[in-house]
């Protein structure tokens, strides 16, 4: 049984997408659409890539330094960071438009997609978008596999002539954390700020059963932020959450929460935990999921 998935944003808590993606593959389905925002269009374009949860899960390990090895994959930008402040003092312009280049980021993912042969979005294993926002007019742009698909839209620019690596790093450029990424006559941003649970976009693809994995904020009391970017973080989360409230209202999907709100976006240490949590999550979706797809008998039974 094919389904279609939108994964969410929520920074270190992208794992948990592998989780699931782990626990519907086992159970039986098909995932024959997808699509992701933030640190979910990294799970996202990776599994479009070719590659399994488990390979997927194995690189996140290995960047972040959770198997042994220290992570390479972040790049702040110190010598920007330095200097800014400095400029400012003696009232001299500066340009800093992110802490993280995000540039290792982006050699990691090309790395990896053109390992596959992935070079370009139309050449998705499986149909796959991302969206992101342009900071100047506050229209999306929606990276997909096939932009012929969807009908020309004032508010959405749909692109399928980029690398999947392009689209990505867009998709996470968190404002003030990440560079923004400049394509075009576009400055991009995190495409949480404006979708942060892509569901939508689903339709546009294909998908007729939907599932949607939500890591950012869920309606629940969060007390576990002290930090300038997790104040941030949850700022944009609680903003998306009223925006994807209303994205859903008349869609049929089933929709999975991991339950990982005390995970810090930002503790790496964790990406194992949400690993398991997101497959916990998902076993426990799969009644709902059978019900949705209206299965007399479930696709398949977990130990």
């Amino acid at each position: 049984m094919k389904i279609g998935i939108a994964l969410s944003g929520g920074g270190v808590r992208g794992a948990a997408h592998i989780g699931v993606l782990k626990a519907l593959e086992e159970a039986g389905f098909e995932i024959g659409w997808i699509s992701g925002t933030s640190s979910g269009s990294l799970v996202a374009t990776l599994y479009a890539a070719g590659y399994t949860p488990d390979q997927i899960g194995k690189i996140f390990r290995r960047f972040s330094g959770c198997d042994g090895h220290s992570p390479r994959i972040i790049d702040p930008d110190y010598c920007g960071i330095v200097r800014a402040p400095v400029r400012q003092v003696f009232g001299k312009p500066f340009r800093l438009t992110g802490f993280i280049k995000g540039d290792k980021i982006t050699e990691t993912i090309r790395s990896l997609c053109e390992a596959k042969g992935f070079s370009i979005m139309r050449k998705s294993r499986i149909p796959l978008a991302m969206p992101s926002v342009d900071i100047y007019t506050s229209r999306t742009v929606m990276f997909v596999s096939d932009a012929a698909r969807f009908p020309k839209n004032h508010d959405i620019r749909y692109v399928d002539s980029v690398s999947p690596w392009l689209a990505a790093r867009a998709s996470i450029a968190f404002p003030a954390i990440f560079r923004p990424v400049c394509f075009e006559n576009h400055m991009l941003c995190d495409g949480g700020i404006k979708d942060n649970l892509p569901m939508e976009v689903l339709n546009g693809l294909g998908a007729s059963h939907k599932i949607g994995v939500n890591l950012g904020y869920a309606g629940q009391c969060q007390c576990a932020i002290d930090n300038a970017f997790e104040i941030a973080a949850q700022t944009v989360n609680i903003m998306s959450y009223e925006i994807t409230k209303c994205n859903l209202r008349g869609q049929t999907a089933v929709l999975i929460h991991p339950g990982i709100e005390d995970v810090s976006l930002l503790d790496l240490s964790s990406i194992p935990q949400c690993i398991q949590r997101g497959y916990e999550a998902a076993v426990e979706s799969l009644p709902q999921l059978n019900r949705l797809l209206g299965l007399q008998n479930p696709v398949a039974r977990l130990a």
